[in-house]
């Protein structure tokens, strides 16, 4: 379990960088904090549903969707070129756990 906490720390899960919720840098950050950096960085075309988790460094996002005010657990891409969506696991713990298989890092 030690390996996997440290690979998730490293906040890059395959081509994907998550976006930190606990950072050292800045020990005062909350829920609000996330909540005001997606509205920040919210491109114009994207659903309002969507909790930016992380990001491809190309415009693609990494999203959870707000359905009837409650969050999804599946985790979905938003492609930024066509303004799509795609549910690609059904929850952030099997995305992690899938990519550290796909990275063959253990």
């Amino acid at each position: 379990m030690k390996e996997v906490r440290e690979y998730i720390e490293t906040k890059k899960q395959g081509v994907w960088m998550l976006y930190p919720i606990k950072d050292n840098r800045n020990v005062t950050k909350t829920w609000d904090d996330i909540v005001r950096q997606n509205i920040d960085i919210r491109d114009e075309s994207m659903p309002e549903n969507l909790i930016i988790i992380g990001d491809d460094g190309s415009g693609d996002k990494l999203c959870f969707k707000i359905n009837n005010g409650k969050m999804d657990d599946e985790i979905y891409i938003w492609y930024h070129e066509d303004d799509e969506m795609e549910e690609i696991s059904p929850s952030l713990k099997k995305f992690i756990m899938e990519t550290i298989q796909e990275d063959d890092v253990f």
